[in-house]
């Protein structure tokens, strides 16, 4: 069910084209019905946004906005901003409809629309009117026409991928006539492809729905239950949020699985995900690094470096990214540091180039990461073997764009505090400046090639910053 709900004031001029919008498409229902599309006139009751929006599995939410931007200017929320978390507020005229997204999603949970858009249109005037303005009532039209089009004409509109796939898995399990254990495993099997192959965020979301409907049957055995608990935690850990509720979800489902599951290795990777969950919480002050670390250590039990070498790495390169995460003004960090690094080189000494390329490169290159950063010992000699980890790394991800920027990036900044002579740092480092400088440039190039904008801004800067600091070296070398 598609449902689209205009929110503002009618009386108010242009903060009215969401009541406009939607009362346009009401009338064209009435005379053209459209299966599973209902249209609302919210006026700027967030309450009935909220109400309205329940049982939908998709919402479109259409206001206005002043940004200073040319009236009449369509702006489509990012995805990110629809999940932050609203305070709350002290009287229902304050209840927006971004409050009622956030509660909604709280008190109705599965029952709340999976993928939202929000669409604002700049006001030219909020003074006391019924009419819109001429540019404003241009794109409200623009925007009726393509409404029509795509979402409330006869015809169905199409279905993503993704839409098709969780509808299709839906109805075969309750048409079915397997059994419960069959027919959860169907859906976790779906579920799995989506998310293995996600292109959004949406198809995540099918997923974990997938995952909660198969958790539903009854019949399931213990371990059955674990295993959908598991898989239903990753997909929660895969969700942006800015809450640490799904967080918390998955940790109490891995908590419970790991109490279920028969085979001891499905144990040992539930408690290194786990680990994985509580660091991210730590992060956000909501759980004790030192938890994280515990599980981190459950799993080396099973994951050996003797048996499991890829494992056996990649959970010493948790522990050190974790050891690194450690507030800096710890009385401990020095030690933390330490840590960090000898979990890296640990990693590093159970696994090679040749028979895990991709595992080498990343724990070269966050060995350089620590290394660089590190505040401990003699600060020269960490950065220049940070340069050589930075070097393997690179060799090894020639055919990775992404992660080749990610590593030239990370060399740069590493060789501007690095002076030409060692033994004579008082003559500079022009030469290290320049050679940043070019590790600079082509950071900047992939980035923009993979329309990495934030990245290939941020080389920008560096770069400006290296032009400068060369000139004031060329300067004092003079």
């Amino acid at each position: 069910m598609l449902t689209i709900i205009g929110c503002g004031n009618s009386n108010r001029s242009d903060d009215g084209v969401g009541p406009y919008i939607a009362q346009q498409l009401a009338a064209h229902l009435k005379t053209s019905p459209a299966d599973e599309v209902r249209v609302f006139d919210a006026g700027t009751g967030g309450m009935d946004v909220m109400f309205k929006a329940r049982g939908s599995s998709e919402l479109i939410i259409i206001d206005a906005c002043s940004s200073d931007s040319e009236p009449g200017s369509v702006f489509e929320v990012p995805e990110a901003e629809l999940r932050i978390r609203q305070d709350p507020v002290t009287n229902m005229h304050d209840f927006r409809w971004q409050h009622a997204l956030y509660t909604g999603r709280q008190i109705f949970g599965d029952d709340f629309p999976i993928n939202v858009t929000v669409l604002l249109i700049e006001t030219q005037s909020t003074g006391l009117g019924l009419t819109l303005s001429a540019k404003v009532k241009v794109s409200a039209d623009a925007l009726i026409a393509t409404l029509k089009s795509r979402y409330v004409s006869p015809l169905s509109r199409p279905k993503t991928r993704s839409q098709l796939s969780f509808e299709m898995a839906l109805q075969m399990a309750e048409e079915s006539s397997a059994s419960d254990t069959e027919k959860a495993a169907m859906l976790a099997e779906i579920a799995q492809g989506l998310q293995q192959h996600a292109t959004s965020i949406e198809d995540h979301r099918y997923g974990i729905a997938l995952l909660r409907r198969a958790l539903g049957f009854s019949q399931l055995d213990g371990n059955g239950m674990a295993r959908l608990q598991v898989q239903l935690a990753t997909g929660l850990s895969q969700i942006p949020s800015d809450s640490s509720e799904p967080l918390h979800e998955a940790r109490l489902l891995l908590d419970n699985a790991m109490n279920e599951l028969a085979i001891e290795e499905e144990r040992a990777s539930a408690a290194m995900q786990q680990g994985l969950i509580v660091q991210s919480l730590a992060s956000m002050g909501a759980m004790d690094h030192a938890v994280a670390a515990g599980h981190y250590q459950a799993a080396l039990r099973f994951f050996r470096s003797s048996t499991h070498p890829a494992e056996y790495a990649i959970i010493h390169n948790n522990l050190a990214t974790l050891w690194l995460s450690m507030p800096r003004e710890s009385a401990q960090h020095r030690l933390y540091e330490a840590m960090a690094v000898q979990a890296f080189e640990t990693a590093l000494a159970n696994i090679n180039a040749q028979s895990h390329p991709d595992e080498y490169a990343m724990l070269q290159n966050n060995l350089g990461n620590a290394l660089q950063h590190s505040d401990s010992g003699d600060l020269i000699a960490n950065k220049m073997r940070a340069i050589e980890a930075y070097d393997i790394a690179l060799s090894l991800r020639k055919q990775q764009p992404h992660l080749q920027a990610n590593t030239l990036a990370n060399r740069a900044n590493c060789l501007r505090d690095i002076p030409d002579n060692l033994d004579k740092p008082e003559l500079g480092n022009r030469h290290r400046l320049a050679a940043a400088l070019n590790n600079a440039q082509q950071a900047q190039k992939l980035f923009e090639q993979g329309s990495e904008r934030d990245k290939a801004n941020m080389m920008a800067e560096l770069i400006a910053d290296l032009h400068t600091e060369m000139n004031a070296s060329a300067a004092h070398a003079g």
